[in-house]
C-alpha cells in the first residue's frame, strides 16, 4: 500500500525487512506509547508508527489492514502480519507485550527468545 512520508509516496513494503514494525491507526497514540515504553524489551529492530492524515491523506490504511482508527498490527521482519488488533484495548502495553512473546514462541517473556 502507497503511504506518503514527508510528502514523498512511501511504500509499506520499504517499512519491512529489517525488524518488527507497529503499525498504528490514525487515533493510535497509545501503541506508540506502549511500544516506546517497551522498545527496549523487543529488541534492536522494533519500529512504531502511527499512519495519522499526513501519511494516509485518503484514509484508507485502516480499511487494508482490517483495523479502525484505534487499531494496530504488528508486522513480522518477513513483511507478513503477525498480530492485529483491530481496536484500541485497556492496555495497550500488555496486549503489545503479548503479542510479541507470542511471535517470538517466548510464553515466559524472558529477552533471551
Amino acid at each position: 500500500m502507497w503511504l506518503r512520508r514527508a510528502g514523498a509516496p512511501l511504500s509499506t513494503i520499504d517499512l519491512f525487512g529489517r525488524g518488527f514494525v507497529l503499525l498504528a491507526g490514525p487515533r493510535g497514540g497509545a501503541w506508540l506509547r506502549a511500544a516506546e515504553g517497551r522498545a527496549g524489551a523487543f529488541g534492536p529492530r522494533f519500529a512504531a508508527l502511527c499512519v495519522g492524515s499526513d501519511a494516509d491523506p485518503d484514509g484508507v490504511w485502516p480499511g487494508a489492514y482490517g483495523v479502525d482508527e484505534e487499531g494496530a498490527v504488528l508486522v513480522r521482519p518477513d513483511g507478513h502480519v503477525g498480530w492485529r488488533c483491530r481496536a484500541g484495548v485497556a492496555d495497550p502495553a500488555a496486549a503489545l507485550a503479548a503479542a510479541v512473546r507470542r511471535l517470538l514462541h517466548n510464553p515466559s517473556g524472558s529477552a533471551a527468545a
